[in-house]
């Protein structure tokens, strides 16, 4: 005799688990789940602890078309230091201004 099969429930799967499905952060999809600006992420608290349904992030995601968006690296910004070309010891963010005034005073 054959049964039919059950349909298994879906499974609650973890912060990071959502975090490389996006393709983001945990930091970030903590912050989604939790902002007061926007569609929230769909999740469920179980002792303190996020958990999510993918088919509901998945959703979720096309309704947003990606709200989240891809991780962005920030470029670090080249800073000069004493002794090199560019460098005003922080008095003015224009190269060379500082020789500039001395001209003007003299």
């Amino acid at each position: 005799m054959n049964r039919p099969k059950e349909a298994q429930p879906e499974r609650y799967v973890d912060i990071k688990t959502v975090a490389e499905f996006l393709d983001v952060s945990a930091k970030t999809v903590r912050r989604r789940c939790t902002t007061q600006v926007g569609e929230r992420i769909p999740h469920y608290r179980f002792c303190g602890k996020l958990r999510f349904k993918l088919s509901e992030v998945d959703e979720w995601a096309a309704r947003t078309k990606g709200a989240v968006g891809k991780r962005r690296r920030h470029k670090k910004r080249k800073i000069a230091k004493a002794g090199q070309v560019g460098y005003s010891a922080g008095r003015s963010k224009k190269p060379g201004a500082a020789s500039e005034r001395a001209g003007k005073e003299a």
